[in-house]
């Protein structure tokens, strides 16, 4: 296998099945293909851009698109002089250019990340279930040590510093951490001091990743957290995903000083190219540092309405929905009154029922959650319409009523 999971010695039995996205998704094909769905929990076609109203209008002329955009250096100056105004408002300090790297996305801040560590002669990382997908896939294919440990839904999916002691006695030489802010699949944020309980289980020369790709929250928990040390703290942060716009593709590394020229040459050398659009929409939305502030408070209210909706629809059913404090991401936990070795024939049942419902799902396997083979979960993408997010509590109600219904005995 190309990566190790570990065992929780507090629950054993834990299943982590392969990231499965594609070949649940081939289910739900002609569905999506010919566009007759009843409803899309998911999201997985569009997201839906709270306070669209309030964005200015932005026209981009044919010359505007000439340059390149990469962070390496002193090149995007101009660029992070105005941005660093709108992220210290976030962060609640004062950032120096020194102290964050712009890239493309989250996704790639991760892999400069692992390139950076490589260079360190760091090779093993241990990530908290549930985690995305591409994080481990990356640190699978550049050659990396890969454990993962799985989290215990009873313990709302939490790695707590006694984990990470076990984890430590057991694994020999420097190792990264990789964490989820808010947390992934559940959308729950985690205090400073949390992250530094963490770090205190870490030994010297250890690095702890924080990916905070869809986080709404300002000020940001670990915004004043202590980047450098004997444990550094690195972390990865979408600076338009959090507001819907996931089509402008530009994310921020934070990190201490002394990692500046390394990441500089590294999203040079790995193509980490911003596009001229992309740079164009942060530096707008940066001009009045408080209204971006402002815009991600909209973003996280706006999920926190829809999460009430859809609650008062699923009242009394036989599931749970993820908290959903910070970014737009949650799952909802369909308890499937099944033995564990009756849990696939539930599972085939289940995503039946929801192919004759038309309502396409993306399963909890593919945010590689721990199972415990008693429960299905499936992702909700709060960043949709209400009229989607009021058929999706209509839908789900029907394929919860005729699962139970077709349950044996």
């Amino acid at each position: 296998m190309r990566y190790t999971v570990l065992t929780n010695p507090r629950e054993p039995n834990l299943s982590v099945f392969e990231e499965d996205f594609d070949e649940v998704a081939a289910r739900f094909s002609d569905i999506v293909r010919n566009k007759s769905w009843a409803a899309l929990p998911g999201g997985v076609i569009d997201t839906y851009v709270p306070s669209s109203a309030e964005y200015s209008p932005m026209t981009l002329q044919a010359n505007d698109f000439r340059g390149y955009r990469v962070d390496s250096g002193s090149y995007l100056a101009a660029e992070k002089s105005l941005i660093g105004a709108a992220l210290s408002a976030v962060e609640g300090r004062g950032l120096d250019t020194d102290d964050y790297t712009l890239c493309p996305s989250v996704t790639f801040g991760l892999f400069i990340i692992l390139l950076a560590l490589r260079r360190k002669g760091i090779r093993t990382i241990v990530a908290e279930l549930p985690a995305y997908f591409a994080s481990i896939e990356q640190a699978t294919a550049l050659d990396f040590q890969t454990f993962l440990w799985p989290t215990i839904s009873s313990e709302h999916y939490i790695m707590s510093p006694d984990d990470m002691r076990f984890v430590r006695e057991h694994i020999r030489g420097p190792i990264v951490l990789l964490v989820t802010q808010p947390r992934y699949g559940m959308g729950f944020l985690r205090s400073k001091e949390y992250f530094e309980s963490l770090r205190l289980e870490l030994r010297e020369g250890d690095v702890l990743i924080v990916d905070e790709a869809a986080d709404q929250t300002v000020p940001a928990r670990l915004g004043s957290a202590d980047h450098a040390g004997d444990v550094q703290l690195l972390r990865v942060r979408g600076l338009t995903k959090g507001l819907g716009l996931n089509s402008a593709r530009i994310a921020a590394i934070f990190h201490s000083a002394e990692w500046r020229e390394s990441f500089g040459e590294l999203v040079d050398y790995a193509g980490g190219t911003l596009d001229s659009a992309s740079v164009r929409v942060m530096t707008a939305l940066s001009a009045v540092p408080k209204k971006y502030a402002s815009l991600l408070r909209a973003a996280q209210a706006y999920v926190s309405t829809q999460k009430a909706i859809l609650s008062g629809l699923l009242h009394g059913l036989p599931i749970s929905l993820s908290p959903v404090e910070s970014g737009y991401i949650g799952t909802a936990h369909v308890r499937l009154e099944c033995r564990t070795d009756e849990f696939a024939v539930a599972r085939e049942r289940f995503l039946q029922i929801c192919v004759d419902e038309k309502m396409p799902v993306v399963l909890g396997s593919s945010m590689y959650f721990p199972y415990d083979k008693h429960t299905e979960i499936f992702r909700i993408n709060y960043f949709s319409t209400p009229e989607n997010i009021e058929f999706s509590g209509t839908v789900i109600g029907k394929v919860l009523s005729r699962f139970i219904e077709q349950s044996p005995g």
